[in-house]
């Protein structure tokens, strides 16, 4: 695997609890993009209903499967992820989870030769003794980044199609492993840039040459957990329904406008971002949280700000 480009640098920094605890809000949504990935053909809301257990007459039997399959790996990096070592054995893990009655076999190294439709790729049958000293040279690098680590564990994984099946979902559930640990947001292929991802992942595939993919990745789908619950349920509130229904001063527009962008950010932070006191900021919280415009989730030391929607 060959990457020319720059160094990655971190795009987010938030402690590992507050990762953890937004990506288990972010599950469903991981699940259904993941899922999309494979030709899953639920719609969000189908998917949200097979993962609580309500029957979806709808779907394949197949794609449910997918669905919950994803479900169980995704428990499997998140309920004990304090005690998690990310190396093959972890990710091994991963896959007898996500490929479980799918595949040859699952949660083993692939031990026969495959191919790739479309392309001309054609992996060795991965060496477990190589695999192991190769994932963890890449997890222990104390050189690049977080986020450049997932990346590059992420397409290791799927290069050397490591499994029989489930190879770019148990990649992506590897590379989020790496990123929360390192407080550095989530990764999530949307189910928009699918195309676009498949494509360039194909090129990978015929070239060995990563650099275009690992921009991807980079630029479209590292995200800042926190910052995707305000952009799902908050922007348009900020931007249109907030503003124009009730009305604010210049100050609680501005500590507005600042939760919306870093959900994070505590009272004196805000406070030096848009020029006024903490005691200016902490008067404009609390007016915007009597007025039911925002919320306090969690701690004052490690919670985030939320903004409520406007109702009609």
């Amino acid at each position: 695997m060959c990457y020319n480009g720059g160094r990655m640098k971190d795009k987010f920094h938030i402690s590992v609890d507050e990762n953890i605890f937004l990506a288990k809000k972010l599950v469903a949504q991981s699940i259904y993009n993941s899922a999309k990935m494979e030709g899953v053909n639920t719609t969000f809301p189908e998917t949200e209903a097979i993962l609580g257990g309500i029957n979806v007459p709808s779907a394949r039997l197949d794609d449910i499967t997918v669905i919950l399959n994803l479900r169980d790996a995704w428990r499997v990096l998140l309920d004990d992820f304090e005690n998690i070592k990310i190396d093959l054995e972890f990710i091994e893990r991963l896959n007898e989870n996500v490929s479980r009655n799918e595949s040859l076999e699952w949660g083993k190294l692939r031990s026969g030769q495959v191919g790739i439709a479309g392309t001309d790729h054609r992996p060795p049958v991965p060496d477990r003794s190589k695999t192991v000293r190769d994932i963890r040279k890449i997890v222990d690098d104390a050189i690049n980044s977080t986020t450049e680590k997932a990346i590059k564990l992420m397409l290791y994984i799927m290069y050397n199609q490591l499994f029989w099946d489930g190879n770019k979902r148990t990649a992506t559930l590897a590379a989020n492993a790496v990123l929360i640990r390192g407080g550095a947001g989530v990764l999530s292929v949307a189910d928009s840039d699918v195309v676009e991802f498949n494509r360039l992942l194909s090129e990978y595939y015929n070239s060995g040459e990563a650099s275009k993919l690992m921009r991807f990745i980079y630029e479209k789908t590292i995200i800042d957990s926190g910052r995707k619950v305000v952009d799902e349920n908050v922007q348009t509130n900020v931007q249109t329904n907030v503003q124009l229904k009730i009305p604010l001063n210049k100050a609680e527009i501005e500590v507005l406008e600042a939760i919306s962008n870093n959900p994070f950010a505590t009272a004196e932070e805000i406070a030096g971002q848009i020029g006024k006191t903490a005691k200016t900021v902490s008067r404009a919280t609390s007016e915007l949280k009597q007025r039911g415009i925002i919320e306090r989730i969690g701690s004052n030391k490690t919670g985030y700000w939320q903004i409520s929607p406007i109702s009609d």
